[in-house]
């Protein structure tokens, strides 16, 4: 990994960056040479009650948009399967069934909720277009396409099971993490059935969030409770990395063997450009 690489991540580390922090407490690191012993040393500078956000509040969001995106992959669905059954209705009555079929969350919106439908269907084209799926920007190619090849349409990967896993998991890792102080990566029990379930699409998005919802008083409770520090500890974090920096540079002055000397990738070039 170049050096680059490695001070990234700690700067994603000192942000509680979920992904980067997993990777440094994963109970199979394993230090490769003296420079990871050092990062592995050091990284509870690196924990502190920002994985509240970072972790749990930030994949309760996500999950949101997860429902979200969902529900307009169910209306992409339903278009499609409308003009491959009638390929002679319009783009105004395509936007009035798709209006009539998914009515606004309030009264209060109803007078604009048609044209928004049919700026809904527009955008469909559009993204499919832009994905190279159809050969014109415009209605008639979406009805050609959902006629023709609307079969093969994969659910986007934003919106597979496996992410509701990955963002569930990391709402109750953040749990576990701030009421204990160490981390616990492994569910068992009724917990872990249940992520086997959601990571194998066996339950609706909607049951997710709303679950995922449930959990936030338990979350915000051991953010209250927790006795890890309000922040990482900077100080600490930078020493370690002068002393990443300070060995590299020993390491690519005296040519040794490895990724930061003798067999260091080269050094970016700059060019000036008009």
């Amino acid at each position: 990994m170049a050096y680059w690489s490695v001070t990234k991540a700690l700067r994603q580390a000192l942000r509680a960056d979920p992904n980067t922090l997993e990777m440094l407490f994963v109970p199979g690191a394993r230090p490769r040479d003296e420079i990871g012993e050092w990062i592995l040393a050091e990284r509870e500078a690196f924990v502190s009650s920002e994985i509240h956000g970072s972790f749990g509040r930030y994949a309760i969001a996500q999950l949101r948009r997860l429902e979200q995106g969902a529900r307009l992959a169910e209306h992409r669905g339903q278009v499609l399967g409308w003009l491959r059954d009638e390929p002679g209705l319009s783009l105004d009555q395509v936007a009035e069934r798709l209006a009539d079929r998914t009515p606004p969350r309030s009264d209060h919106g109803q007078a604009r909720h048609r044209p928004q439908a049919k700026e809904w269907v527009k955008q469909l084209y559009r993204s499919l277009h832009d994905q190279g799926l159809l050969p014109a920007n415009d209605f008639g190619a979406l009805v050609r396409f959902a006629a023709e090849r609307s079969h093969d349409l994969e659910l986007p990967r934003e919106l597979r099971p496996k992410n509701a896993y990955n963002l569930m998991r990391l709402i109750w890792t953040a749990t576990e993490w701030l009421r204990a102080g160490r981390p616990t990566f492994r569910a068992t029990g009724v917990l872990h059935d249940r992520l086997v379930a959601i990571k194998k699409g066996e339950v609706p998005l909607a049951d997710v969030v709303a679950e995922a919802e449930a959990l936030i008083p338990a979350l915000d409770a051991a953010r209250a409770e927790t006795q890890l520090p309000d922040r990482a500890d900077l100080p600490r974090a930078d020493a370690l990395a002068r002393r990443i920096h300070e060995e590299v540079a020993r390491r690519f002055a005296a040519n040794r063997p490895g990724p930061w000397g003798r067999d260091a990738p080269p050094t970016f070039s700059v060019e000036w450009s008009s």
